[in-house]
């Protein structure tokens, strides 16, 4: 499974989230990921007219509060800069765990 694997590769690469570059690289695919899925599953939403579950509505909002968890983290990594990054990156490794985790 995609999701897996993404989060083998944050706990183990230290590629992920190395410098800022890298970092803003990998929290723009998975928002491009997560955007596909919300979109996915809003659809399968509509399609159902009603009869869908409460855990496709609750996959949806959770798919949103972290995407905007990443988006959020993104804008702060793009207002600081290298400067900050040290300082940042913390931060930043714990919230990519997270979602990838919550993407599961």
């Amino acid at each position: 499974m995609d999701n897996n694997l993404d989060l083998k590769v944050a706990k183990t690469s230290r590629s992920a989230i190395d410098s800022l570059q890298n970092s803003k690289s990998e929290f723009q695919s998975v928002i491009q990921k997560m955007d596909t899925e919300i979109t996915e599953l809003s659809q399968e939403v509509r399609i159902q007219n009603g009869s869908a579950t409460s855990s496709s509505i609750n996959r949806i909002n959770k798919l949103k509060l972290h995407r905007k968890r990443l988006g959020d983290m993104l804008a702060v990594m793009d207002q600081h800069g290298e400067t900050a990054w040290e300082m940042l990156r913390p931060e930043a490794k714990q919230t990519f765990e997270e979602v990838l985790l919550a993407r599961q």
